[in-house]
């Protein structure tokens, strides 16, 4: 008879070779009374990390499942919905992508524990230590004045309606949910889109503990975050699926991160001498916003004449 499974930690990795070991070390030394099983995408990664995954499922065969790439889908699909979610058994999703990793064995059993006991609750996110690999001192991860916790360890839903989430990835651990939008499986920034889902199924709930560490590195994503139309383009895109999905009744909270992204977009394309594009972009945001709000908007306004200034003579 195979054995109930409580909870899915779910784990993307791509080159991180140099960090895999020490975040599955934290998967297998989670202690709990109930039975939980590790997932790990490798998406065809060209160093080692492959290799040190298959060590850990040769030597855990009870506990891991893994998928191995030929070929990088990161711009492709989004691997967690399409791959992860689908192999999932747990009742609860709890997520580390393999450059992080986790330094509370009871982690697992804090938010298992939370959770069953208030059924409410769709998300529980914990506090996470910043390690930064060029010595930058290290911090917790959610210390920004605009995060207003409740005394009951709620988190209001406006808390996630931003880029900078309240929590990190690493610590998450929600309900598992049945069925994802069918636009979900087109995005690559599926955290802050799994936060928000959550939110709208059910409470945001916070424990106070740091149970993982969030690793700053050069090759991490967030490294070069927002510095190209792909990226710009891609929270474009999301922020205005969330509205959406929301039926707009966030709407006055997405239409200024809307319009900043907006201006991040039109500003990457620029920078890449891709007129064309910017000029398009800008005119397609006259659907979203009124014409009046450019036009007292000087960022906005710059970016229409450099674009123009490039029109072909």
């Amino acid at each position: 008879m195979e054995k109930e499974i409580t909870v899915s930690i779910c784990c993307v990795t791509y080159n991180h070779g140099n960090y895999i070991r020490e975040c599955l070390e934290g998967f297998v030394k989670q202690q709990t009374n109930f039975n939980f099983e590790i997932l790990v995408h490798d998406d065809a990664s060209t160093d080692n990390t492959a290799g040190i995954v298959k060590e850990y499922e040769l030597k855990y065969p009870h506990l891991f499942k893994c998928v191995y790439q030929t070929e990088n889908q990161f711009y492709k699909q989004n691997t967690l919905v399409n791959i992860l979610f689908k192999m999932a058994k747990g009742k609860y999703i709890a997520l580390c992508e393999g450059d992080d990793y986790w330094i509370d064995p009871y982690k697992l059993q804090k938010q298992v524990d939370f959770l069953e006991q208030h059924p409410e609750i769709f998300i529980c996110g914990t506090n996470t230590k910043v390690v930064y690999e060029d010595g930058t001192p290290s911090h917790l991860f959610n210390i920004s004045p605009r995060v207003e916790i409740t005394e009951e360890r709620l988190l209001p839903i406006e808390q996630l309606i931003s880029p900078l989430v309240p929590f990190h990835t690493s610590s998450v651990m929600f309900r598992k949910i049945a069925t994802f939008p069918s636009w979900f499986s087109s995005i690559n920034n599926g955290d802050i889109a799994i936060f928000f889902l959550c939110a709208l199924r059910g409470k945001v709930g916070v424990l106070p503990d740091v149970t993982s560490v969030y690793r700053r590195h050069a090759t991490g994503i967030t490294t070069t975050y927002l510095k190209g139309s792909v990226d710009t383009r891609s929270y474009l895109t999301l922020y205005h699926l969330l509205d959406k999905e929301s039926e707009r009744a966030y709407h006055h909270l997405f239409r200024p991160l809307i319009f900043d992204f907006m201006v991040n977009h039109i500003s990457a394309l620029l920078r890449e001498k891709k007129f064309r594009l910017a000029r398009i972009t800008w005119l397609n945001a006259l659907a979203y916003f009124p014409f009046r709000v450019f036009l007292r908007s000087r960022v906005m306004s710059a970016l229409l004449i450099r674009s123009l200034v490039h029109l072909p003579a």
